[in-house]
């Protein structure tokens, strides 16, 4: 057999001169795999009297619960879009302990999270992970990806986690994106889905907008009405769309009780039905 001397696919080079969501984020939380133009993003929220690590530890605390609750429903295929630079603990990490026969497919469209995935995502042994580039603002490509590696026939945990604020109704349309994608879905699945509201101080978030797409990332942050209007369709679980702190709280945990507006990160629950 001839040998083959075709070389791999070129790996598309991580910009350091744009910000990125998974680098902001991974900046938020701690991480250590973020550059100056991602940091002065965390700045300049500091600036406007904001706490993006605050509002990100507590979005990574309602991500661990709600996959723990699908985990305890039974469910054991995820599809995590938008996946971002891989903080333990990941969400195979969390499904698996509950439940290890878990699959979990990541999908994500940024070069740093690509690196990560293939030496960090390593399943349990009952269980499997799996990575894919795609764009969610391209569902089609994301199903694709889905149906190679999980059994659509079957539910599926469906996580939205920080994403949808990052595609501007002009530019993905997300209510397109969240249809198509629970669409294609066996009834019984599950759509997880976090996205900050504006509600509280909608001057403020303007000028968050503003500092995203000044560093070259879009983002559309909207009121409690259009996110929950994400949902339609689908039937909200227990307590419903809530402020992530207060969306079943592990009891020691006193983040409850921080005011209205500091975390104004919603999240929820939602079924689709037979």
């Amino acid at each position: 057999m001839p040998e083959n001397n075709t070389p791999p696919p070129a790996r598309p080079r991580i910009d350091t001169a744009r910000a990125s969501p998974a680098r902001t984020y991974n900046e938020y939380n701690g991480g250590k795999d973020s550059y100056l133009v991602d940091q002065q993003v965390r700045l300049q929220m500091e600036e406007l009297g904001l706490e993006p690590g605050l509002i990100a530890r507590e979005n990574r605390k309602f991500h661990g619960r709600a996959v723990r609750t699908v985990a305890e429903m039974g469910i054991d295929q995820i599809l995590d879009i938008g996946t971002g630079v891989p903080q333990s603990p990941n969400t195979h990490e969390i499904a698996q302990a509950v439940k290890p026969s878990t699959r979990v497919l990541y999908v994500d469209n940024d070069p740093i999270v690509v690196r990560h995935a293939e030496a960090l995502l390593a399943s349990g042994p009952e269980g499997a992970t799996f990575y894919a580039e795609a764009d969610a603002r391209e569902p089609a490509d994301v199903l694709a990806a889905a149906s190679e590696h999980l059994d659509l026939q079957r539910p599926v945990v469906v996580l939205m986690i920080a994403l949808l604020h990052f595609v501007e109704d002009n530019a993905g349309d997300p209510r397109h994106i969240v249809r198509t994608v629970m669409d294609a879905m066996a009834p019984g699945s599950v759509l997880v889905l976090t996205h900050m509201i504006d509600d509280h101080d909608p001057d403020t978030w303007r000028s968050v907008e503003t500092i995203y797409r000044a560093a070259g990332i879009p983002a559309q942050i909207r009121p409690y009405e259009q996110v929950q209007g994400f949902f339609k369709g689908l039937e909200l679980l227990g307590p419903g769309l809530l402020p992530v702190t207060q969306w079943r709280p592990d009891p020691a945990d006193d983040s409850v009780a921080l005011k209205p507006g500091l975390v104004p990160i919603y999240g929820a629950l939602a079924v689709k039905p037979a």
